[in-house]
């Protein structure tokens, strides 16, 4: 039975860990970039934990059988013409099983209760994250640009866009 459950201080450190077991391929490549953004995901774990009220809020975990696979986050500073999809993962081994299709439909629904109307998400262009591309299309989601990173990395961004009834 997969749940969402919000974070609490007792998961400090979840989300940091998460992305990192995560995103292990990409960090075993030694690319720069890859080990910067390691150190972004530890900052957001911080942030997340330390503003429990307001980013924590926009944060949620997803479990299977009582055992966390994965999570969420959004930005709905935006709303309610926009809110954003930030961070999100499925742990590897859960990967595939429609986890991540759900995730993403339980962040929009979470947008939505906000009256957010239109929502973005980004994901690399980069072959690891053909997945999240696959996944991102198939919860309605339309590619509405591709731009690059600064400096840029040799895969650009893909942004995605959903309008919400």
């Amino acid at each position: 039975m997969l749940t969402f459950d919000s974070v609490t201080p007792k998961d400090k450190g979840i989300i940091a860990t998460l992305m990192i077991e995560s995103y292990e391929e990409l960090l075993s490549t030694g690319q720069q970039f890859w080990q910067d953004q390691k150190n972004s995901w530890l900052r957001f774990d911080l942030d997340v934990f330390e503003n429990l009220t307001t980013i924590g809020q926009c944060v949620f975990l997803t479990r299977s059988d009582n055992n966390i696979i994965g999570f969420s986050s959004f930005d709905p500073r935006r709303g309610p013409l926009l809110g954003v999809i930030g961070h999100n993962c499925i742990l590897p081994r859960f990967r595939g099983q429609g986890f991540g299709k759900h995730q993403i439909q339980e962040t929009l629904l979470r947008l939505q209760m906000r009256s957010i109307r239109k929502v973005i998400v980004s994901t690399s262009e980069h072959p690891f994250f053909i997945p999240a591309q696959r996944m991102y299309l198939a919860c309605g989601f339309q590619e509405t640009k591709r731009y690059s990173e600064i400096p840029p990395i040799g895969y650009q961004i893909i942004e995605y866009e959903l309008a919400l009834s």
